[in-house]
């Protein structure tokens, strides 16, 4: 085998749901097992990368007040460091956006505004 298959290999552990840290040292102890434990560190980058591209496509999901137009919407995509976005229409929001990529949600919405001054206000 060599390290992009063992990468896969892991990566498969991984995904059935194979704790990370019990992945690797199992991977380890194989490596070690055939005097080929020197690959671990390359196996590691190759799926390091695997899981930064991964990343990069993930979709970013916009929620907008009203219709926008596709150049508004790639601008927020790109300005979050995505490459693809969704988008969907919600008039709760009143006005603004709200956008969700990589576990980091922006509220760029009229509605959270609204909500920041009644709990100034009260």
């Amino acid at each position: 085998m060599n390290v992009k298959q063992l990468a896969t290999v892991l990566e498969g552990e991984i995904v059935r749901g194979t704790e990370l840290e019990e992945a690797v040292g199992d991977l380890e102890k194989f490596l070690d097992a055939r005097g080929a434990g020197q690959l671990l560190p390359s196996v590691l980058k190759v799926l390091l990368r695997k899981f930064k591209a991964h990343v990069g496509t993930e979709l970013c999901r916009i929620e907008t007040a009203f219709e926008t137009n596709d150049e508004l919407l790639k601008e927020i995509a790109k300005t979050l460091g995505a490459t693809e976005y969704s988008s969907t229409t919600n008039t709760e929001l009143i006005g603004g956006f709200t956008a969700l990529y990589s576990h980091q949600l922006v509220d760029a919405s009229t509605r959270r505004h609204v909500e920041a001054l009644k709990t100034q206000l009260s």
